[in-house]
């Protein structure tokens, strides 16, 4: 698993609060990744397009992990010295030793 890449796919889906948008996307996409690895998952939805995810394990599985996945929406104007836009996604090249370069 490559975390790196799938915080990159994360952070390009839209799920600003305010307005109140939706997280189905986002809840979507975290859903078909634990698919991905075996984990039983299913969605509840809510008015507003507000979704939770549960998952479900095996006899004497116990985990409880409480999170939002609603961002607030990036700063208007934008930061100075950004050089994406804040959902990009996009990952540095960084050789070892180096500093990141700023995104």
């Amino acid at each position: 698993m490559d975390v790196a890449r799938l915080a990159s796919a994360l952070i390009q889906i839209r799920s600003e609060n305010p307005p109140g948008g939706s997280t189905a996307d986002v809840v979507a996409f975290i859903g078909e990744f634990l698919d991905s690895l075996g984990v039983k998952n299913r969605i509840i939805s809510h008015p507003g397009g507000r979704e939770n995810l549960v998952t479900t394990g095996g006899a004497g599985s116990r985990l409880l992990l409480c999170g939002h996945v609603d961002v607030v929406p990036p700063p208007s104007p934008p930061t100075t010295g950004r050089t994406t836009p804040p959902i990009a996604g996009r990952l540095p090249t960084v050789t070892s030793g180096e500093e990141a370069p700023p995104i």
